[in-house]
This record gives C-alpha cells, structure tokens and sequence, in this order.
C-alpha cells in the first residue's frame, strides 16, 4: 500500500501523515489525539510553554491517545522582542488574520502578555517525556542536545 513507508514504520504510524503542530497556545490536545487516534502523528506546538506546561499537555495527550504524537518547540527566540508584542504589532496580525478567524468562525487568540519561554527552559522537559517525535523549527538544537535523544531513543 501507498502509506507502508520507512518513515510510517520508523514513527510507529499507520500513514506517513505528521500534522504541523501550532505555536502561540494554538494547538489542541484534542486536534493532535484525532489525528494520531487516525493513523498520523498528531502535532502540539509548545512554543509558548512552561515546562511544568509541557509535562501537563503530554500528560493529557498520553491520556487521549496511546498512539505516537509530537511535541515541537522553537530552538531561537531571537524574533520575538524582549517585552514581549506591542499592542500596535498585535492588532497589526489580528487586522491580516481576521478573515481566517471569522472564515473559521473562531475566536481570535489573546494577545501574549509575556515573551515565550526559552528553548532551553522547555528541552529537558520533553527529553523526559519521550514523546514519539520531538520536532523543532528556527534553528537546530547544541549537539548534546541531539544526542541526548538519540541516547533516550535507543534506551526506550
């Protein structure tokens, strides 16, 4: 069959199917549990996350789904200022996404309050969780990192 792939086997999956995992407290557990409860590797951003967060959200993943599923973070934070967005940059986005959001018919999130976490605050946290994937975007982690998983992964 077309889905009996390498990677499919390697994820544990039944189709090579990984749904992109929404930074900015836009994923779901819900979302992410349908899809890998389906056959995929369901995604949940945690960009913005505490790590006490993180080990919650996986907690309620592990709960809705025994099926594998991926955790993402954001290795650079080096584009999101200091003190966090400016209400003006905020309802800049809100004004371009607003037809997406009405379309959808959602609510538009909240503007974050806080800059996100670092990278580094949230890495040993989902290092023990051993979600099936561990994805990441805007950079790739220090190579201890790298081989720490490799470590866990071939421990499991």
């Amino acid at each position: 069959m077309w889905y009996e792939t390498r990677i499919a086997k390697l994820l544990g999956s039944t189709y090579p199917i990984l749904q992109g995992p929404f930074g900015g407290n836009l994923s779901t557990v819900k979302l992410a549990a349908t899809v890998s409860n389906a056959g995929g590797v369901g995604g949940y951003g945690c960009y913005r996350l505490a790590p006490a967060e993180i080990a919650k959200i996986d907690a309620e993943l592990k709960r809705a789904t025994d099926k594998p599923y991926n955790l993402n973070l954001w290795v650079s934070n080096s584009d999101v200022p200091e003190h966090g967005v400016t209400d003006a940059a905020y309802e800049r986005v809100k004004e371009l996404f607003r037809p997406y959001f009405e379309e959808a018919g959602l609510a538009f999130p909240e503007k974050p309050v806080t800059p996100p976490m670092r990278f580094e605050d949230q890495v040993q946290v989902v290092l023990d969780v051993m979600p099936a994937v561990f994805s990441f975007v805007f950079g790739v982690p220090a190579a201890d990192v790298l081989e720490e998983c490799r470590r866990r992964r071939r421990n499991r």
